[in-house]
């Protein structure tokens, strides 16, 4: 019984340390449509239009475990400015965005403002935001 109540304390303080650690100041990520838990998912934060929305371009970029309902990242400590996010679930795990062979994405990705893909991805200028104190961007998964 003691080892169940040590359990329940461990997980409510890791929740609610997780929240405090999303609730600070910086650009915080909601990101809904993951369509399975299999691989990663890749977010990029891009402060230049140049190399958007490339992997390896990114100013800050992270890979989180995939999971269903809404996935949660925080970039913290980020100077204001102008910025755009571009993501992908890499399922396969294999660190890129696998495309076929005409060059269309296999992998689901999206972008900030849910700015749409038509012939290549958006530019910098449809997916930027501005960002001071805390910026929150939702961005919705297509496949």
């Amino acid at each position: 019984m003691n080892k169940i109540r040590l359990l329940a304390i461990i997980v409510i303080v890791i929740t609610y340390l997780g929240s405090i650690a999303f609730a600070q100041d910086g650009i915080r990520v909601e990101i809904t449509g993951v369509e399975n838990e299999d691989g990663q998912v890749f977010i990029g934060l891009f402060n230049k239009q140049d190399g958007f929305p490339d992997k390896g371009s990114e100013y800050n970029g992270v890979f989180v475990k995939a999971k269903g309902g809404i996935l949660y990242h925080a970039f913290i400590e980020i100077p204001g400015g102008e910025y755009a996010i571009a993501i992908f679930h890499d399922s396969n795990a294999n660190e890129k965005l696998d495309k076929n062979f005409l060059g269309i994405p296999k992998e689901g990705y999206g972008f900030s403002n849910n700015a749409t893909a038509t012939f290549g991805p958006p530019s910098f200028e449809k997916a930027k935001f501005e960002f001071n104190d805390t910026y929150t961007a939702q961005i919705q998964i297509g496949y």
